[in-house]
C-alpha cells in the first residue's frame, strides 16, 4: 500500500515542492511515518484531475457505479487487518476499534453500491390537470471533502462512496493526525 504519497490523476506522487508532514504515534509520541504536504500546485492539478474524472464519470451509468463502490467494498474488506494497523497507529484507537470502524467502512461502499442504482428522478402532478413536472437527478460536480482525525476511515467513507454513487468526482483531504489511513483506503 502507498501511504507516503498523494493520489492525483490515478498516480502516487510527492508534493511538487517536496514538502512532508510526519505523521506521529500518539501513545508513543514517535514519528511513524511522513506524508506530502501538498502545494497549492497540488491542489490545482488535483482539482484540474477533478474536473476531467467528472466529464467520464458523471456519464458512467448507474449499474456500473454500483459494481464499482461494491468491489472497493470487497477489497476494502480484503485489507481491513493492514489498514486496522495503520488507524491504530496514527490514532491511538484499540486495535478491535480499528477493526469495526473498518468494518462499518466497508459497509458505507456497499450501502452506497446499491444507493447508486436508486437514483431516480420523479414525475410531479402540476396544478393543472395538463400539466406535469419532471424531476432529473443530475451530479452536480466535483466534490470537496475535509476528514477529522477520530474517524479516518469512516467519515472520509461516508463522503466518497456517496459522491461516486451520485456520479461525483471527488478531492479528498484527509486529517493531518492520521493520513495515512485514508491514503491506504
Amino acid at each position: 500500500m502507498a501511504l507516503d504519497g498523494m493520489l492525483i490523476d490515478g498516480e502516487w506522487t510527492p508534493a511538487s515542492d517536496g514538502a512532508t508532514l510526519d505523521v506521529v504515534d500518539p501513545t508513543t509520541e514517535e514519528v511513524i511515518g511522513t506524508v506530502p504536504e501538498a502545494s497549492p500546485a497540488d491542489l490545482d492539478r488535483a482539482l484540474d484531475a477533478a474536473r476531467r474524472g467528472f466529464a467520464s464519470w458523471r456519464e458512467v451509468d448507474a449499474w456500473t457505479r454500483s459494481a464499482t463502490l461494491r468491489r472497493v467494498a470487497v477489497v476494502l474488506a480484503e485489507r481491513v487487518e493492514a489498514i486496522a494497523g495503520t488507524m491504530t497507529a496514527e490514532t491511538g484507537k484499540p486495535l478491535a476499534q480499528s477493526r469495526a470502524e473498518l468494518a462499518s467502512t466497508v459497509d458505507q461502499f456497499d450501502w452506497y453500491a446499491d444507493e447508486a442504482r436508486r437514483i431516480y428522478g420523479r414525475t410531479i402532478d402540476g396544478h393543472s390537470r395538463d400539466t406535469r413536472l419532471q424531476v432529473l437527478v443530475q451530479p452536480v460536480g466535483p466534490v470537496a471533502a475535509f476528514t477529522a482525525w477520530n474517524f479516518p476511515a469512516l467519515l472520509p467513507a461516508r463522503k466518497i462512496a456517496p459522491a461516486l454513487a451520485a456520479g461525483c468526482s471527488i478531492v479528498v483531504k484527509p486529517a493531518e493526525e492520521a493520513p495515512r489511513t485514508l491514503l491506504a483506503l
